[in-house]
């Protein structure tokens, strides 16, 4: 094989190595410095007055074109949004200040997140599909994950609509009392 050719083929190797979460940025002074992408952050968005499928495309589009902003994803039709952000995108107040030109009125979700601590692992899939269920019919709650190897549950919630001890006392209702990480 020709030296060029060997070449060619490190660099491919190099290039798919490097495909993972971290980037290498070269720097003027020739050295390298490892570039992490920005950590994302989820918010949630009410906005009131939207009549029609062209307002709320409108609303997105105003969402979207904000600084930071990676995704944008409306939850309840015309009601309510997820909208993914860079963490040092600005204040979330930028996206209602994005409705407030369309002459529409939003508000920021006030969304607490809690890690619990089982006291009993859920020993099965069945068990977790239990939990993920009571999780989705609960009000106020916005997203929830459990942790791989069953260890815990983090979750998300609105909390005009629910508390820490109200999910918890749902947990015991299906079968796995927890406690709050570090608490």
């Amino acid at each position: 094989m020709h030296a060029s050719r060997l070449l060619g083929l490190a660099l491919v190797l190099v290039l798919i190595a490097g495909l993972g979460s971290t980037a290498v940025r070269a720097e003027e002074d020739g050295s390298d410095r490892a570039v992490r992408p920005p950590k994302l952050v989820s918010i949630w968005i009410e906005v009131d007055g939207i009549e029609s499928g062209a307002q709320a495309i409108q609303v997105a589009k105003a969402i979207r074109g904000v600084s930071g902003v990676k995704s944008f994803k409306w939850i309840r039709s015309r009601k309510e949004a997820l909208v993914v952000r860079e963490e040092r995108g600005g204040p979330a107040t930028d996206l209602t200040t994005a409705v407030s030109t369309l002459r529409l009125t939003s508000r920021i979700v006030p969304v607490v997140g809690v890690v619990l601590v089982f006291d009993k692992r859920p020993h099965c899939g069945g068990c977790v599909t239990k939990i993920n269920n009571a999780l989705k019919r609960a009000k106020g709650v916005k997203s929830h994950n459990v942790a791989e190897g069953w260890a815990s549950v983090s979750v998300a919630y609105d909390k005009r609509h629910t508390t820490t001890p109200a999910i918890q006392k749902l947990l015991e209702g299906v079968g796995y009392s927890s406690k709050v990480a570090g608490g």
